[in-house]
């Protein structure tokens, strides 16, 4: 039915009737987002991509009916409705699979939910097999006796499990709830990086046009204020960002002039049309997309020199969706966890005595450790700033508040068995392994936190696998690790994919002192694949990550300041960073002639502030 009514819409735009098209289009979404919330409901994270792709073209019709051809309020309204509930949606039922199956305790509740993925996988088996030899009529019922079974079990586990019932109500977001939400004089801005389709097309001629961007612009309050605005050419865009994250990590002195000119080349292209809706709001919500994901807007620079951070607060999310999500958690982490300067190079008999100093137990060896296979081979060079860094944040919260593990304790062990922390923070090297040539990869500079990779003789090169074991953090012991094919549960080397196994509900804050640690796979309407995601999909309420490799030195002043901020109550986790990266671009000036935004603008905070 939806695969016909978007053919109609086609049919009737081609003729000019757009409102026509529309309301078919608007139609078949409401078809595909009941068949997605069945597909997503008891697939495996490869089967919910694949079939989101095949719902991605319906998607791109209908935003790109609305964007090219409508004017009016309610189509950017049931636009953006459709938007808050499709991007990042399947982070949002592994979400809810995370909730139900990690944090529900109650025997119960996960009884009702196996049931549940139980009857979604007969629905969804039923939807796409189609009325067969019973007939129409009897084909409906069976389908409408279904959802009425699903209703009732959901609202039976909504009861039983808080979690659940939260993840629930987010999944159906809308743009007047999202509105709602958002507190007073602050604004959200949602990015959609969309192919346009080319309803005139006829014969050989390109039914799709090259991707734009596209922003949603929704005000605090009842919802009706929301504005789309058209960006331009999303490849001229992404290829603007790739130059400022090659040009703001150079240490060519023509390169470091140019990373400012593309900056102001990106304030045109991507934030002068949105600040022109912005009215007096300086507190920003910003949802990305495409690569985007991968910019701090704060160092966009204006027209009067000023860099973003200067006028505006951001706070990062996945999808607008995410607001609604924000207070609801009521679960309390423990004693705060820092963990940094790991021995690298720490062997097998110098582990086990630390682990039994520290009473832990080694996680034995067993046939689900994985690690990307492009890892080995490599070096992580020590960082011994960041043992000075977690030294520091520990006497300000004080021996009471926090644990700190350094050197030999820095152990991966430590992190899966200390318990949920509320607060949890990792000064060490991150990597992310793009699937490439591994070989263009380097680590030149020591006295930066890169991603810490030092190319060994002949490096295998080629494709990387699953990006979730090509994203992570190096502990303890991880240069044994990757010298090694004896892989073990708990190595050192704390993929994307292993963290997906800790249990970070009341966590309220994790801060990756790493490079490259907002990092990874960008798919289009779903975020980042990396550890970004890892953590969010875990239970932390929220993360500090960095977007490219920080320099040491810099970045242990930031993060000093950042926590004496956050501890003197009077500023939210985002005001906190940024106001230590304000005083860190003083430093930066002073030091080095210049506010360089390498040196300060690196680190973004995403989540609940």
């Amino acid at each position: 039915m939806a695969t016909s009514l978007n053919n109609l819409a086609g049919l009737s735009a081609a003729k000019d009737d757009f409102q026509g098209a529309y309301a078919l289009l608007r139609r078949a979404q409401t078809i595909d987002g009941k068949l997605i919330e069945a597909v997503l409901g008891f697939t495996s994270d490869d089967q919910k991509l694949s079939f989101l792709a095949t719902r991605s073209a319906p998607l791109m019709l209908f935003l790109s009916l609305v964007s090219q051809h409508l004017v009016s309020a309610s189509s950017r309204t049931d636009a953006l409705d459709v938007w808050l509930q499709r991007k990042g949606v399947i982070l949002e039922a592994q979400k809810r699979f995370q909730d139900a199956l990690v944090y529900t305790d109650d025997p119960a509740a996960m009884q009702v939910f196996q049931a549940l993925a139980v009857l979604r996988a007969r629905l969804s088996q039923l939807v796409f097999s189609g009325p067969g030899k019973e007939g129409p009529d009897r084909y409906r019922e069976r389908i409408a006796a279904l959802e009425k079974e699903k209703g009732a079990l959901e609202a039976t586990l909504s009861r039983l499990s808080q979690a659940f019932a939260t993840r629930l109500k987010i999944v159906r977001a809308d743009t007047a709830q999202v509105a709602r939400a958002l507190p007073a004089n602050t604004v959200l801005i949602d990015f959609a990086r969309v192919d346009i389709a080319n309803f005139k097309a006829k014969g050989t001629e390109k039914r799709w046009l090259p991707a734009r961007y596209l922003a949603f612009v929704l005000h605090a309050g009842p919802g009706d204020r929301v504005a789309l605005l058209d960006l331009g050419d999303a490849e001229a865009i992404d290829q603007l960002v790739a130059r400022f994250k090659n040009r703001v990590v150079s240490e060519n002195a023509i390169a470091r002039q140019q990373v400012l000119a593309t900056a102001r080349d990106l304030y045109v292209k991507v934030f002068a049309p949105i600040q022109r809706e912005l009215g007096s709001a300086k507190e920003l919500f910003i949802a990305p997309d495409g690569n985007l994901n991968l910019l701090p807007f704060e160092v966009l620079q204006g027209p009067d020199g000023k860099f973003l951070i200067e006028d505006y607060t951001f706070y990062y999310l996945g999808s607008g969706r995410d607001l609604l999500g924000f207070g609801t958690s009521q679960t309390t982490g423990g004693k705060a966890l820092l963990i940094g300067d790991p021995a690298f190079d720490l062997g097998p008999e110098e582990k086990a005595s630390t682990l039994r100093q520290l009473a832990l137990t080694e996680t034995p060896r067993g046939t689900d450790a994985k690690r990307s296979t492009d890892l080995r081979g490599f070096q992580f060079a020590p960082i011994p700033g960041t043992r000075q860094e977690v030294q520091a944040i520990h006497a300000l919260l004080g021996a009471d508040k926090a644990e700190v593990f350094t050197d030999k304790a820095a152990l991966e062990e430590v992190l899966r068995q200390k318990g949920t922390p509320r607060l949890l923070h990792l000064a060490t090297h991150g990597f992310f392994l793009s699937d490439q040539d591994l070989a263009s990869l380097r680590d030149d500079d020591r006295g930066m936190r890169q991603s810490g990779l030092e190319i060994a003789p002949s490096p295998k090169a080629g494709k990387i696998e699953n990006s979730l074991l090509r994203s992570g953090i190096a502990l303890a012991g991880a240069n044994r690790a990757l010298a090694t094919t004896d892989l073990a549960q708990s190595d050192g080397l704390v993929t994307a994919e292993k963290i997906l196994g800790l249990r970070l509900r009341g966590t309220d804050l994790v801060v990756l002192s790493a490079c490259e640690t907002g990092l990874g796979d960008v798919k289009n309407g779903e975020g980042v694949f990396g550890l970004r995601r890892a953590f969010t999909q875990a239970g932390a309420k929220s993360l500090v990550m960095s977007m490219w490799a920080v320099p040491d030195r810099e970045t242990q002043e930031l993060m000093v300041a950042f926590y004496t901020n956050l501890l003197s109550g009077k500023m939210n986790r985002a005001q906190a960073l940024r106001q230590a990266a304000l005083a860190q671009m003083q430093v930066v000036k002073a030091r080095h002639g210049d506010a360089h935004p390498f040196f300060w603008g690196a680190f973004v905070f995403l989540g609940e502030p």
